[in-house]
């Protein structure tokens, strides 16, 4: 157990390495999304989405590290509300069988822009929830996303919903939300297999490109995701590949106002893409990537057999 522990903080060690500064955030970097936004005096009160599953001990852990006030809104996520909305989209062990994750969204004045923090959450990377997020129609708000240990956090996805939703005092669109779902569960199904931070450059590189007027005819979307995946060096198969191009004709077909989300996607894919870009990065990623992704999944395989515990979202 001991050389477990011993390798597997290896692991978090390395890999927050590669992944640049804030990427592992052990509670001091929770004021860093609150940086620059307005008080909770917004539009509306904050309001806190919490897992039905939570534990008593991890629901007061969770609620310190949402930030949560006397004054703010709480309401519940239940698995069945998952797996209502998330079922054919994700596999059952994503779903999983509890709510954990947990959601605050604090509105902020028009044009503040989106600010997202995420701690314990594992399914995909901040710049894939943040995407989704501006597909769906969430837009000035600020979203703290917890759980008091790693899971998927699809529980906070569809309790997201519920409280942004709860906070304007009006629904989304369920079009758009949809089509929000579709690119979260592509980009986790891509998240297996590549790095999450290349998928989410390719993601958001695609949606600048619709944002800018382009990629009209399916023939248009298929180049550009395989000339966006050399560029980014990743190995698309056939069936990544078919998965992606559906995913934007969805995109392309839903009503956006794509002019209105150019800067946030622009301010997305160029951190994303600044990162990438860098040398010393390309080669973490071509010497150590297939080390890193075969030693995350034994350990996960390890802790899983150990702890026979059921999924949590």
């Amino acid at each position: 157990m001991a050389a477990l522990l011993l390798f597997f903080f290896v692991f978090v060690f390395v890999w927050g390495w590669a992944l640049g500064p804030g990427a592992l955030d052990f509670g001091a970097g929770s004021a860093r999304a609150e940086e620059g936004r307005p008080s909770d005096g917004g539009r509306e009160r904050p309001v806190v989405v919490l897992g039905a599953d939570l534990a008593p001990a991890d629901r007061q852990a969770v609620l310190e590290r949402l930030g949560a006030g006397p004054d703010d809104r709480r309401l519940t996520v239940t698995n069945a509300e998952e797996r209502a909305l998330l079922a054919g989209r994700f596999p059952p062990s994503v779903i999983g069988t509890r709510a954990i994750s947990s959601v605050r969204v604090v509105p902020r004045e028009a044009g503040a822009g989106l600010s997202l923090e995420l701690i314990n959450i594992t399914g995909v990377a901040p710049e894939i929830y943040r995407q989704a997020l501006l597909t769906a129609g969430v837009r000035d708000a600020s979203v703290r996303i917890v759980a008091p240990y790693p899971v998927s956090g699809t529980a906070a996805l569809v309790g997201l919903f519920k409280a942004y939703e709860a906070a304007e005092g009006a629904g989304l669109s369920p079009e758009r939300k949809a089509a929000a779902l579709d690119e979260f569960a592509v980009a986790e199904r891509l998240g297996e297999h590549h790095d999450p931070t290349q998928v989410a450059a390719l993601l958001g590189a695609l949606k600048e490109a619709l944002a800018a007027g382009g990629l009209r005819t399916p023939a248009e979307i298929e180049a550009a995701v395989k000339q966006e995946a050399a560029r980014l060096g990743l190995e698309l198969t056939e069936s990544d590949l078919a998965a992606v191009r559906d995913l934007v004709e969805r995109l392309r077909a839903v009503n956006i106002d794509w002019e209105r989300l150019k800067a946030e996607l622009r301010a997305v894919t160029e951190a994303t893409r600044a990162w990438l870009d860098e040398p010393a990065t390309q080669s973490l990623l071509a010497k150590v990537g297939s080390f890193l992704k075969s030693l995350w999944q034994a350990l996960v395989g390890l802790w899983d057999r150990w702890l026979n515990a059921p999924p949590a979202s």
